[in-house]
């Protein structure tokens, strides 16, 4: 907490401007699904730092997951570089600590604009024809504990394996459409089998739900499309396969983001489709507050 603090203090020092965002979502879907996620991002000049909380629950897990991260940024209007680290806290038996790395490059015909085009959403500054192009890659290494097997026995030796994604990316803002794609590709430090509890914590990027199980492939493309001034409406599909098993799962969700000036409303809905067992969707609703300090 100590070194959080002091993060934020020199990220506040860094600049005579800052900015605030504050943001809090909340998902509920089938099986009782009940999910909340919220941030604080603090920025001064090229520096941020965003602290996290997630928590999630539902009738096919027998805890509630809490995972706690935050994330250090640079960004200007060529380049952005972040490194990010966090963990779940022991529930279920189950626990899991990772930390990562990206870094993205910006090609822009107006120069401007720090907003990366990613699949979590837009914001790219708008021109005639092709106006914005990003791209980068990233790294994430999780650590996965678990004291149980898929048929839910204690093992007398505490299963343990690290998990390494590889991620590329990229955006464009074509005569004010934001279309993204992200692909990640997932690698462990031994074999995985049928008998290895998944994973019981899975963010997949662009999804709101958290799933279980340990990924392989992972390709999310998401689009915004202007509708009017104040409204950006966007969709997301997602497919993830899966190690040890034949299970993909397909994620599609419409929704939008509303702009008030310092307000933002979020809206979505999700409906997923595993090959194997039963389809669920799920809602979310969400506001974030954006004002700035200095001058």
């Amino acid at each position: 907490m100590q070194r959080l603090v002091a993060a934020i203090i020199l990220c506040l020092s860094a600049g005579s401007a800052g900015a605030i965002d504050i943001g809090l979502r909340q998902t509920l879907g089938s099986d009782d699904y009940k999910g909340t996620y919220g941030y604080l991002e603090i920025g001064a000049g090229a520096l941020s730092i965003r602290p996290e909380a997630d928590l999630f629950t539902s009738d096919k897990t027998t805890a509630s997951f809490k995972t706690f991260a935050a994330r250090l940024g640079y960004d200007t209007s060529i380049l952005g570089l972040g490194v990010t680290g966090g963990a779940t806290p022991e529930e279920d038996d189950y626990s899991n600590a990772f930390a990562g790395a990206d870094a993205t490059l910006t090609f822009s015909a107006t120069g401007g604009g720090r907003k990366r085009i990613r699949t979590s959403g837009g914001g790219a500054p708008r021109g005639r024809g092709l106006a914005r192009v990003d791209a980068g890659a990233g790294a994430l290494v999780t650590k996965h504990e678990d004291k149980l097997n898929a048929a839910r026995t204690t093992l007398a030796n505490k299963f343990e394996v690290t998990q390494t994604d590889l991620s590329v990316f990229a955006g464009a803002s074509f005569v004010g459409i934001h279309a993204s794609a992200n692909l990640t590709q997932s690698d462990y430090n031994k074999t995985l089998t049928a008998s290895d509890r998944p994973a019981q914590r899975l963010k997949l990027d662009g999804v709101n739900m958290r799933l279980e199980g340990f990924p392989e492939t992972s390709l999310t493309l998401h689009a915004e499309i202007p509708f009017l001034p104040l409204i950006n409406p966007f969709v997301t599909y997602n497919r993830t396969s899966y190690k040890a098993s034949t299970l993909t799962t397909r994620v599609f969700s419409v929704g939008a983001h509303v702009g008030l000036e310092m307000l933002e409303v979020f809206g979505a809905f999700e409906a997923l489709h595993p090959s194997v067992g039963k389809d669920s969707t799920a809602v979310t609703v969400g506001a974030s507050l954006r004002f700035g300090l200095g001058g």
